[in-house]
C-alpha cells in the first residue's frame, strides 16, 4: 500500500531549524526522524532494541571495541547513493567534536571500515551502553545518520536547510519561521507512511493551535 493524503501538524517552535544533526536543537530533531535513519531502534512496546541500518552488533568482552554490521542497499534520496559505513564514520566523527554532541561519543578512540557494510569503533574506557545511548527515545534524536558525501559537496550551511538522508520521508519545500512539507517515499525499508504528504506549520499560540483544530486547518 502506498502513501496518501496528507496531514498537517502543528508545533510551538521550529528550534534553530538546522537540519544538521549535530547542529539541530530539540525541537528540529523531532522533524530529523522523519528524514534520517538510526542504527538501532527501540521497540516501545516491548523495551527490546530494534536493528535499523546496523542489522546486528556486538561488544567485545572489555567493552572497548564495538562491531556494527551494516544493513546492504539502503539508499539517501535524491539520487546521492548508497549508506556505507563511511557515512556512519562521518557522523559520528561530526558529532564526536560538536560542542552539543552526545556524551558518549567522545569517548571514541578511533573507527576502522574494513568495508562498505562494517564498522568497527575503539573507546577510550569500557562503554557498554554506547549502542544503547545513540537510539530514538534516549535522548538521541540528533544521531540520525546523514549522507557523507552530499555534506561534503554542498556544505553544512546548505544541508542545514535541505536535508539528505535514508528515512521514509524527504523534505519537498519549506519557508523559515512558517512551514515545512515533507513527502513519503513509496516504497522504504523500515516503514512506509501511511501519508504520502506531512506539513508542519509553526504555531506558537495555544490559543491559536486550539482554534486551527476546531477549523480543521491543521489534524494534530
Amino acid at each position: 500500500v502506498k502513501p496518501e493524503g496528507e496531514v498537517v501538524a502543528a508545533l510551538p517552535s521550529f528550534g534553530n531549524e538546522n537540519f544538521i544533526p549535530w547542529k539541530s536543537d530539540n525541537y528540529c530533531s523531532q522533524m530529523n526522524l522523519l528524514v534520517y535513519d538510526f542504527l538501532i531502534y527501540i521497540d516501545e512496546v516491548n523495551r527490546n532494541f530494534i536493528s535499523g541500518l546496523a542489522e546486528s552488533w556486538e561488544m567485545s568482552p572489555d567493552a572497548l571495541t564495538l562491531t556494527y554490521h551494516l544493513r546492504q542497499g539502503i539508499q539517501f534520496t535524491d539520487g546521492w547513493g548508497e549508506m556505507t559505513s563511511e557515512d556512519v564514520k562521518f557522523t559520528l566523527d561530526k558529532q564526536k567534536k560538536s560542542p552539543v554532541g552526545i556524551s558518549n561519543t567522545r569517548q571514541i578512540a578511533s573507527m576502522d571500515t574494513p568495508d562498505n557494510y562494517t564498522l568497527v569503533i575503539h573507546f577510550k574506557t569500557a562503554q557498554p551502553t554506547f549502542f544503547m545511548a545513540l537510539t530514538p527515545g534516549n535522548g538521541a534524536s540528533m544521531q540520525g545518520i546523514v549522507c557523507k558525501k552530499y555534506i561534503e559537496t554542498v556544505g553544512e550551511q546548505v544541508a542545514g536547510q535541505k536535508p539528505v538522508g535514508s528515512g521514509p520521508y524527504r523534505l519537498a519545500e519549506s519557508k523559515l519561521g512558517t512551514y515545512y512539507k515533507f513527502e513519503a517515499q513509496d516504497s522504504h525499508w523500515r516503514v512506509v507512511p501511511e501519508f504520502k504528504n506531512l506539513t508542519i506549520r509553526m504555531v506558537p499560540e495555544v490559543s491559536t493551535t486550539v482554534a486551527m483544530l476546531k477549523t480543521k486547518e491543521i489534524d494534530l
